[in-house]
């Protein structure tokens, strides 16, 4: 029997360990780490209150049903998940608040009370754009092991073709919402899916204006938080046979240029002639030992690298401005947010805040009298191996973000505002070889998306998957990898046609 290992059990290993088991490949699957999920994690603070620190919702929730599925399972058996009614909550001032619907006509009255009728038009062409744009994609690049410009181009057709040029494909996503959108603030919003892969909205591509329809199919929290998925996607894993060890990875082990195995951090050895790794591709690099092998790996440099986080945790009493589950708070000077972190290297001075209140219900309401969770974030540079952020810049950047929630009528009880923080440094330290850049490489260039790792590595035997590789980051895009590394480890060995 052919035998498999997984390095790393975020969702990507997961979903290939999944699919290989499914198959009657023996697998093996590694990772150091007590909770598997990779960037899903959760944070505990000195109370013992605990938090997503990770992604805080789960959206193409049918990439995760079909997995499952797939086993021979109901995912609904092993995970709750509560579709969101109120996709977010967007404010800039006590006065300017707009929410955003799952439901596209809720969200076109939304739009014309908070804009102008006109405003709600140009979002309706909007939505419709990046509805069909998500479908002339969704199989020609994001499931394909390794999406080429022309060949998708043939596949999508003269009015695939056509949808991309309205779009303005080879436009940056600020571009295309500078020709959309009038009021400025809708530009702000639209532009912040750039943001979802790391990204500025003046370079990233305008097809990420897509990641709309994406939240419009659905946007769902889970019970108990986002790691309760993991625990579901670890648990169908076991029982499909897959083995787990809770150990390092130290070395992939080679000879002559071929792959023979890996070395685990308590001595022991695993041969196979087939891995999947599912770490950071910037840190693959100090896994091959063997310089024959290694330097068939191009790296990351520290000028392409992805958004880092500084998040905030705690536990409060809020009054004011009433909380949604998940809730942005804008800054005038948007531009300046993306010039600090990519040109300057430096914390911005005015970032724009994500606020996850995280026992919101559904419908936005919170037990009275209840303290409740908030998990915050805002952007800051991937310099995590080469710099710290000092206590008075940190200071400096919470007075920032309590300043501008306050702008917008968020009163945080302050005697309960003691921070669990995480910072570049925090996540540098998690996922080495990154600098705490979340996702991989920038989105940035109409080409980017192309240039990304694809499922085969250089190295015969070597698969790659995770948010790093195609398709991109985030949770369905990186179960999607898991999934194309383990078609194509499959095609190698002639189980599956080509």
């Amino acid at each position: 029997m052919t035998k498999v290992v997984v390095i790393g059990g975020g969702f990507g290993g997961l979903s290939a360990a999944i699919e290989l088991a499914n198959n009657g490949i023996e697998v093996d699957l590694i990772d150091p780490k007590d909770e598997l999920g990779g960037k899903v994690a959760t944070a505990e603070d000195k109370n013992g209150n605990r938090f997503d620190c990770g992604p805080t919702v789960v959206t193409l929730k049918d990439v995760f049903s079909n997995l499952f599925a797939k086993s021979n399972e109901n995912i609904d058996e092993y995970v709750k998940f509560n579709k969101l009614d109120v996709i977010a909550r967007h404010a800039w001032s006590p006065d300017e608040i707009l929410d955003l619907f799952s439901d596209k006509q809720k969200s076109f009255e939304a739009v014309a009370r908070f804009s102008s009728i006109a405003e709600a038009k140009n979002f309706r062409e909007f939505s419709t754009l990046a509805q069909e744009l998500f479908s002339v994609l969704e199989k020609t690049y994001m499931k394909c092991q390794k999406p080429n410009m022309l060949r998708m181009v043939k596949a999508i057709g003269f009015r695939g073709s056509k949808f991309l040029l309205q779009a303005g494909a080879f436009s940056s996503l600020w571009e295309k919402l500078e020709r959309q959108f009038k009021d400025e603030r809708l530009r702000q919003l639209f532009g912040r899916y750039a943001t979802y892969c790391g990204s500025s909205p003046w370079e990233a591509p305008s097809t990420l204006m897509l990641i709309w329809d994406v939240e419009m199919q659905g946007v769902w929290s889970v019970d108990g938080g986002v790691i309760n998925l993991a625990r579901a996607l670890k648990k169908l894993a076991i029982k499909k046979g897959v083995n787990i060890y809770k150990n390092f990875c130290e070395e992939i082990l080679s000879y002559n240029g071929k792959i023979t195995g890996v070395r685990l951090n308590n001595g022991d050895h695993i041969l196979t002639d087939k891995i999947i790794f599912n770490g950071d591709f910037g840190d693959l690099d100090s896994y091959l030992v063997n310089h024959r092998i290694r330097k068939k790996n191009p790296y990351y440099s520290r000028k392409n690298r992805s958004l880092s986080a500084i998040t905030l945790m705690t536990t409060t009493k809020t009054a004011g401005f009433k909380l949604s589950r998940h809730n942005i708070f804008f800054n005038s000077s948007y531009r300046q947010e993306f010039s600090d972190i990519f040109k300057k290297g430096k914390v911005p001075s005015e970032p724009t805040v994500y606020i996850c209140a995280q026992d919101r219900l559904n419908d936005g309401s919170l037990t009275p009298g209840k303290d409740e969770r908030l998990f915050l974030l805002i952007n800051a540079p991937p310099n995590g191996d080469f710099a710290t952020i000092s206590k008075s810049e940190m200071e400096t950047c919470q007075a920032s973000v309590f300043s501008l929630l306050e702008k917008c009528g968020l009163k945080i009880d302050e005697p309960k505002r003691e921070l669990c923080t995480m910072t570049p440094q925090t996540f540098h330290t998690r996922f080495p070889g990154t600098g705490g850049a979340l996702y991989g490489r920038p989105t940035h260039g109409w080409l980017s998306p192309f240039t990304r790792p694809s499922s085969r590595s250089k190295i015969s035997g070597l698969y790659l998957s995770g948010g790093s590789v195609h398709p991109g980051p985030g949770l369905p895009m990186a179960t999607i990898s898991g999934q194309l590394a383990a078609e194509a480890l499959m095609e190698d060995l002639g189980l599956i046609n080509q």
